[in-house]
C-alpha cells in the first residue's frame, strides 16, 4: 500500500467502532485504510489551520479542525461515505 510509510507518522490513529477502518490523523489530512482506502483533505475553507483531533462521541465520530478565529470548527465524520460534514463550533 502506498500510505505504509506515511501511516508511522499520524499524530492520531483510530479503530472505526462502525466499520472495518483505520484513520491515520494528519495536521492536513486523513487517510482512511480499510475496506475503501480514501484520503480526506483539509476543507478549503481560508480559516481552517489543520486537522486537530478526532474522537467518538457515542456513536458519532468527530472531527475537530482548529481555525484562525476563537473558535475551532467540528465536522461528524459520515464513516458510510467517508467524507466530513460540518457540525458547528467550539471553544
Amino acid at each position: 500500500m502506498e500510505y505504509n510509510i506515511n501511516l508511522l507518522n499520524a499524530e492520531i490513529v483510530l479503530k472505526s467502532k462502525k466499520k472495518n477502518n483505520t484513520y491515520y490523523m494528519y495536521s492536513d489530512k486523513i487517510v482512511v485504510c480499510g475496506t475503501i482506502n480514501k484520503t480526506i483533505v483539509l476543507p478549503s475553507d481560508y480559516k481552517i489551520i489543520c486537522f486537530y483531533d478526532m474522537y467518538y462521541v457515542k456513536d458519532e465520530l468527530y472531527v475537530v479542525l482548529c481555525t484562525d478565529g476563537d473558535y475551532d470548527v467540528v465536522y461528524i465524520m459520515d464513516e458510510e461515505n467517508l467524507r466530513i460534514c460540518k457540525k458547528g463550533l467550539q471553544k
